[in-house]
């Protein structure tokens, strides 16, 4: 189908928060255009290659020589408000990425034309003083809490950490070899220490305990093989405990997605290490993360105890059993596919009032209290239940936020920056949404006469995406292929021979569609090379294996009715008409106000999360 125009709530908060340009009408190809590829620039500085006495670090694939501005030197001015390259930065990256503009000069001038918009809508917002209504204090009131605890995380956790430059070459060195690993995957961390006693005092053998105790469905051998893994295909919490281990030695429990880990070096060999320029910023962030990590779990194991919080394992527990995994890859003959699961699991009335954590001053937290969070969560961004470590986790973020807020209140961080400053600004951002809404959205109306020239007008947007109907069938040889691809030439039918492939025990593909604007495996021969009843063979692929192709159908796609389209037309016309509305009233308004920028000095910022410095 075509692309629909950006919506309203889109527009809202656009004009609060950012203010880009919007799109001034939507324009879905019958075919989307493929982009030109850049050129290489063989005098671009390449890590590794480049050499300079002054070379401080690599910043978004550029030699930092000592060029880049300070975050004291001022970009923007707008009446009394100034904006340095630090509230550049730190703005840049928490905008909203839908709306963020590329990085290169054209892009970073644009986003800071949004903040001169921003600033002037903002300022003459409040200038209006409109009392803030009931929604508008339950918002700040959220807003409030939202910041005190992100405030104790940074006063009193990523402040606290130090990293050193030795602690970063020490991760670096990992990368100077391969290492053969094994495992044991166990479900919680009491479970893993108690092996882990059993099998450094000898009562269990190593295999014996895999055996016994590990839940891992996934491993590449007997025993917990896990084969050779380079440095950098670990997860950087896990890397950093175990990758330093010496062949013989095993490690302390380690816990990511899946579960508890204890990990067992078996041999080493030698690999060329990227160089330590180009992995220091990253490497010194994983360094961050992990000790973070470590200061924020003493931070609440604080609040735990001052807030007398316990749990029902058992409760937690019978909750976990009835999650699914919420992203699941599946290995496809094309490419490895995502399954989201978003469903929210049913329990009987008298176990949603089972108690999953109590409190002081009787507090409670029910399995109904969890599936109700839950339910509100949109499916994508719902986290995986399945295990009883992440049951606890996610209780705990929601039982522990108004007392990190309240301890942060306590420590005196009512007025830092890190809360009064969000805090104006979701003021603000409430008074511009008022006044979008009485000066613009409510003036904007499309009559059918405009929608039906519009639709007349653009008629090549109203039409369905070209579809495509198809197999694809693997084979772990080429002459296995070449025998498939003989049987669906002479007549077989690919469903007959995927079914008789499942009846023989083994999954070797299967039947998709796909619309021309998704894009995916072999895309150009399935719409432009191949007709229903082609067939193509492609490969060997990384794993040796071939597919064979074998178009099924083809919708050409079809032109939309003015009916079937004229909600689209109307959202989309609105969006022009308030589009160009907001940018002449910010026109207006800017005219108040004395503007400085220097948007000259825009490529010499440094464009890296702060977070990670």
């Amino acid at each position: 189908m075509k692309r629909r125009a950006l919506p309203l709530p889109a527009v809202l908060a656009l004009a609060a928060c950012l203010l880009l340009p919007l799109l001034a009408q939507a324009q879905p190809p019958h075919r989307p255009a493929e982009g030109a590829v850049k050129p290489v620039d063989p005098n671009k500085p390449v890590p590794g290659k480049f050499t300079s006495p002054k070379l401080k670090g690599w910043i978004n694939d550029v030699p930092d020589t000592g060029q880049f501005l300070p975050d004291s030197v001022w970009l923007l001015r707008v009446g009394p408000r100034v904006h340095t390259v630090g509230d550049y930065v730190a703005k840049w990256f928490t905008s909203y990425p839908e709306y963020r503009p590329a990085s290169d000069s054209a892009g970073r001038v644009q986003f800071l034309s949004s903040l001169l918009h921003k600033d002037v809508l903002g300022m003459t917002a409040l200038a209006l003083n409109r009392p803030p209504a009931f929604e508008d204090r339950l918002a700040l009131r959220e807003t409030r809490q939202r910041s005190l605890a992100s405030a104790v995380y940074q006063r009193f956790v990523r402040d606290s950490v130090v990293v050193t430059d030795a602690e970063v070459r020490t991760q670096w060195e990992g990368f100077k070899w391969m290492q053969h690993f094994r495992h044991i995957l166990l479900a919680d961390r009491m479970t893993a220490d108690r092996v882990r006693r059993e099998l450094i005092s000898g009562q269990i053998t190593w295999a014996a305990a895999v055996k016994k105790y590990s839940i891992a469905t996934n491993d590449k051998g007997p025993g917990g093989e896990l084969g050779w893994v380079t440095r950098d295909k670990l997860d950087p919490n896990v890397a950093y405990w175990i990758y330093g281990l010496k062949p013989g030695e095993t490690s302390q429990p380690v816990q990511d997605n899946e579960g508890w880990h204890i990990v067992q070096s078996i041999e080493r060999k030698p690999v060329e290490p990227p160089s330590y320029e180009a992995m220091e910023r990253l490497l010194r962030g994983q360094v961050i993360g992990v000790k973070s990590g470590l200061l924020t779990e003493r931070l609440l194991a604080l609040l735990r105890v001052q807030n007398q919080l316990v749990y029902d394992t058992a409760n937690v527990t019978f909750a976990s059993k009835a999650f699914r995994e919420t992203v699941k890859y599946t290995q496809q003959p094309m490419g490895a596919s995502m399954e989201i699961d978003g469903s929210v699991p049913e329990f009987a009335p008298a176990d949603t009032a089972r108690i999953l954590a109590r409190w002081k001053n009787g507090g409670r937290y029910s399995l109904g209290d969890l599936i109700h969070a839950y339910s509100d969560i949109p499916p994508m961004l719902r986290p995986a239940l399945n295990r009883p470590e992440a049951v606890f986790g996610y209780v705990e973020t929601s039982v522990l936020e108004p007392s990190i807020a309240e301890y942060g209140a306590q420590k005196g961080l009512e007025k830092d920056p890190l809360v009064t400053g969000p805090v104006q600004e979701k003021l603000e951002e409430l008074m511009v949404e008022h006044m979008y809404q009485d000066s613009v959205f409510t003036k904007i109306w499309v009559s059918k006469d405009e929608r039906k020239a519009y639709y007349q007008k653009n008629l090549p947007l109203f039409f369905t995406f070209p579809t495509v109907r198809f197999a694809a069938i693997t084979r772990p040889s080429k002459a296995g292929s070449d025998s498939v691809e003989k049987a669906l030439k002479k007549g077989m039918k690919a469903e007959a021979l995927l079914a008789a492939d499942s009846a023989a025990g083994r999954v070797s593909g299967s039947i998709q569609t796909r619309q021309q604007n998704d894009q995916g495996p072999y895309h150009k021969a399935l719409f432009e090379e191949m007709r229903p009843g082609d067939t193509q063979v492609r490969g060997p692929d990384k794993n040796g294996d071939y597919v064979v192709l074998q178009v099924l159908a083809y919708d050409g796609g079809r032109q939309l009715s003015f009916e079937e389209s004229e909600q689209l037309i109307d959202e989309s016309l609105q969006n022009q008409k308030s589009e160009k509305a907001l940018n002449e009233m910010i026109g207006r308004l800017q005219k108040r106000y004395e503007v400085s920028m220097r948007p000259e000095l825009v490529m010499l910022v440094k464009l890296v999360d702060p977070t990670l410095e």
